[in-house]
């Protein structure tokens, strides 16, 4: 059974967040909600439901966040550290996206909790098909902790 889900997107470029949002919304029927989040404090703040603009219910507890490796201040790695540190957040399933295909970063990010580790496709065509397969995997194949008792 295939269950549309809420995706947090978290990309420091706005180019690359308003084209990820556009892919995924290509995907609509996996996808309910997409949030789209500047960096790690703005996720962790929208996780906590402290973030200033207010939090969807997709947002306080998405299905799958996608997070971007490499971001000034803090990056991907860091998140992921921090997500893996609280316990509230720490099952919470996050694909990093990322356009490193380095062997060292993938095996990081997999050691620091990972669910999955995606390189990020050249094209937009490219884009739309990646996240048509990414978004139909979480939705039709993966069980999820329905709305979100993480333990």
């Amino acid at each position: 059974m295939v269950h549309r889900i809420d995706i947090v997107l978290v990309d420091d470029n706005p180019t690359e967040r308003l084209l990820f949002e556009d892919a995924m919304l290509a995907s609509k029927q996996y996808v309910k909600d997409v949030q789209l989040s500047n960096g790690g404090p703005d996720l962790l703040l929208r996780l906590r439901g402290d973030h200033p603009d207010g939090n969807s219910p997709a947002t306080a507890r998405p299905d799958l966040i996608i997070l971007d490796l490499n971001m000034p201040g803090m990056n991907g790695f860091e998140v992921l550290e921090l997500l893996a540190a609280d316990k509230e957040f720490c099952k919470m399933p996050v694909v990093v996206l990322s356009g490193s295909n380095d062997a060292e970063d993938i095996k990081r990010c997999y050691k620091l909790g990972a669910s999955g580790f995606v390189v990020k496709p050249e094209t937009h065509d490219e884009l739309i098909a990646m996240f048509k397969r990414l978004t139909r995997y979480w939705a039709a194949f993966v069980k999820v902790n329905t709305k979100h008792a993480y333990i």
